[in-house]
């Protein structure tokens, strides 16, 4: 799961942004990319 999550978002820093394999993944499940996104980087 976390190997899918590093693939789709390029972290900066401390900044995150989507990388282009993500987009359709995202338009398809964005209820569970964005569960995913939460299970690696947990809110500070």
């Amino acid at each position: 799961m976390a190997l899918l999550a590093l693939k789709l978002i390029a972290r900066d820093g401390e900044t995150f942004h989507l990388t282009p394999e993500a987009e359709p993944f995202l338009l398809k499940t964005p209820r569970y990319f964005w569960d995913l996104i939460s299970s690696v980087w947990p809110a500070r």
